[in-house]
Order: C-alpha cells, then structure tokens, then sequence
C-alpha cells in the first residue's frame, strides 16, 4: 500500500530555543508540525472508498486556506525580507558602513550581540516563511492531482471525472 507523507521540516528544534521571538512564527511552526506529524494519504484507499477521497480532500483544501491565511499575515509583517528590518544585507553585512558609532569596546560587544540575536530571529522568520510557501505549493500540487485524475461512478452508471467530482 502507497503512503504519501512529508518529511517533518528542519525548523522544529529552532522553535524551542527561540520559544518567545513572535507568536506568528510560533503558531506558523506549531501548525506546520501539525500538518507533518499527521499519516499520510493511503493512494489504494483512496481509490476504493469515497468517504475516505472526501475527507483527505476537504482537510487539504481546510489546510491550504489557513497556510494562505499564514502566509498573507507573514507577508504584511515582513518576513519575506526580514534582514531589511534591522538593517543588515542578506548576509548579515551591515547595509551602510556607519550604522553605529564606534565609540567604545562594550558598546561594540553589545551592538554585536544584540545583532547575532535579530539574524537569528531573522532567520527564523524568513525559514518559516519559506516553509509555509512550500507547504503552501504542497498541497496545491497534491489538490491538483486529486482533481485531475479523480473520477467517480454513481448508481446511474454516470461517471464523473476530475473537477466535476469536487464541485
């Protein structure tokens, strides 16, 4: 029997350590380990039971929505160029060469400090934003494969094929 499963994402163990950065991130991660803990889509049961081809397909379609609705939300507060946010390039180069005065050792220790902490949540961001927009492809990818190659005959010998099947 043919499973279908995604492997769990790589952001998990991040998500501990940096448990307080925002509560978006932390309910995108929670949702995202949600979505790949659960088993995966038996294909030989879907060819033989309706009720079973109902159900994967309405908690696909449930799914897709709220990861839009993420990753709508992740958008408006900038995850797609978190870096920006705190003024360094996509490496961690500081954007302009005087960001901050050089005034004294400590003030430099601490203007590092506080920076290795916002290109890690920085990171985090931009990971989880990246995760959800392949979630997001995922599912659209199996959607559409369920509706192109579904087709079901009622009692009337009437066949219904892809589309027709979801409406």
């Amino acid at each position: 029997m043919s499973v279908v499963k995604v492997r769990r994402g790589s952001l998990s163990f991040i998500g501990d350590k940096l448990a307080d950065v925002t509560p978006l991130v932390n309910r995108a991660i929670q949702f995202l380990d949600e979505i790949s803990s659960k088993p995966g889509i038996y294909l030989e049961r879907i060819r033989r039971d309706r009720k079973y081809f109902e159900s994967a397909y309405l908690k696909l379609e449930e799914n897709l929505e709220d990861l839009k609705k993420l990753k709508d939300e992740m958008e408006q507060r900038g995850f797609d160029s978190p870096y920006f946010a705190i003024g360094m390039g996509r490496y961690g180069a500081s954007m302009s060469k005087s960001s901050y005065r050089r005034e004294d050792v400590e003030d430099q220790r601490d203007v590092a400090r506080h920076k290795m902490f916002f290109r890690a949540n920085a990171s985090l961001k931009k990971g989880t934003f990246e995760r959800t927009k392949c979630a997001i492809a995922s599912h659209n990818v199996v959607i559409g494969h369920m509706e192109e190659f579904v087709s079901i005959a009622c009692g009337c010998g009437k066949v219904s094929r892809g589309k027709e099947v979801t409406r």
